[in-house]
């Protein structure tokens, strides 16, 4: 009697094993489908945001911290009016700045640059966030002389704040060829990226939501 139950119930076991895992693979891939759907349509949404910018150079609103960027000196953002990003040399010449470019009052696109009191390294960091004002996409392009490297990273996330991809590029400063920290015997230093989830994360917060954003086209 117990050796015709086993019989019996191997075949349901298998089928019950079998059962659980086409369902897991198929909710796998109605997973990947999803994610791979909302991706494309961060990558669509940056690309207009780029576009929007191009359109319009000077409906940008820019930021900068004034501090001197030495140890002690408390961070001290201000808005800058009536200048643009190619025209600027004082604005540039900050350890960190922002342009920001608004649509129907929300800010989408915040261009962010950040470097060293010395000028040992540059970090340009795009956020592209939704009208909601949660992050979708951050672009950010590492020029360091701490091994010569130029880093490009890319992160895509959700609504939620969760990533759904992230990239990385490893290049020699200067050539722009495919390079790995350190093959060439300098020291590679890299530095991190801020990742601010919200519009209401950006250190200048409070001045961006002082002032009506600029008019849009």
């Amino acid at each position: 009697m117990k050796i015709t139950l086993k019989r019996l119930l191997l075949p349901v076991l298998i089928y019950v094993a079998f059962s659980a895992l086409t369902f897991a693979q198929t909710n796998a891939s109605a997973d990947k489908e999803i994610r791979d759907a909302e991706i494309a349509r961060i990558k669509a949404y940056s690309q207009e945001l780029d576009d929007y910018a191009k359109r319009n150079p000077k409906l940008n609103r820019v930021f900068g911290d004034v501090s001197s960027g030495t140890e002690g000196d408390k961070i001290r953002w201000r808005e800058f009016k009536g200048r643009s990003k190619s025209d600027t040399n004082y604005i540039s010449s900050l350890m960190s700045n922002a342009f920001v470019w608004s649509k129907e009052g929300a800010a989408v696109l915040v261009s962010c640059d950040f470097q060293s009191p010395s000028g040992d390294w540059a970090h340009d960091v795009n956020y592209y966030f939704r009208e909601d004002g949660s992050l979708a996409k951050i672009h950010a392009q590492l020029n360091t002389f701490y091994g010569n490297m130029t880093v490009i990273r890319e992160r895509l996330y959700d609504s939620k704040g969760k990533l759904l991809s992230s990239s990385q590029q490893f290049l020699d400063m200067e050539t722009q060829k495919k390079k790995k920290p350190g093959e060439d015997g300098q020291e590679f230093i890299d530095e991190p990226i801020t990742a601010y989830r919200t519009v209401k994360a950006l250190p200048f917060y409070i001045w961006l939501s002082k002032t009506p954003a600029a008019k849009t086209k």
